[in-house]
């Protein structure tokens, strides 16, 4: 892997980005109570889409991974067998010759709002 990020809440919001040996971590002192439009949750918004080179069947595969790790989450929560779910989502990236517009819902491929 040649980099992740983490976000996570505690009191604030508390944040590290690795690329290869170079990492960044930081704090934000929004209230976890207030991220999210005061909703207490991280928004992420996923773009699928065929510029990655994905087949429409291979989107809609990835697409169909994610709802079914869902439902599982979903089921192990509601009959009782789980308090705490975590799931792998896969999205295409899209190569490009530049980086995406400065809008970070305007084409990026993973966006985290707080």
């Amino acid at each position: 892997m040649a980099g992740d990020g983490n976000y996570g809440g505690n009191g604030s919001i508390h944040w590290q980005n690795k690329s290869g040996a170079a990492t960044s971590k930081g704090k934000d002192a929004t209230a976890v109570t207030s991220i999210g439009g005061n909703t207490g949750n991280f928004q992420l918004t996923l773009r699928y889409s065929t510029l990655s080179n994905k087949s429409v069947p291979d989107i809609v595969a990835l697409l169909q991974d994610l709802i079914d790790a869902a439902t599982t989450a979903r089921d192990n929560f509601n009959n009782g067998t789980s308090t705490d779910e975590q799931f792998l989502i896969q999205v295409p990236a899209i190569p490009r010759p530049t980086p995406p517009p400065a809008s970070p819902t305007a084409g990026w491929e993973i966006h985290v709002n707080w």
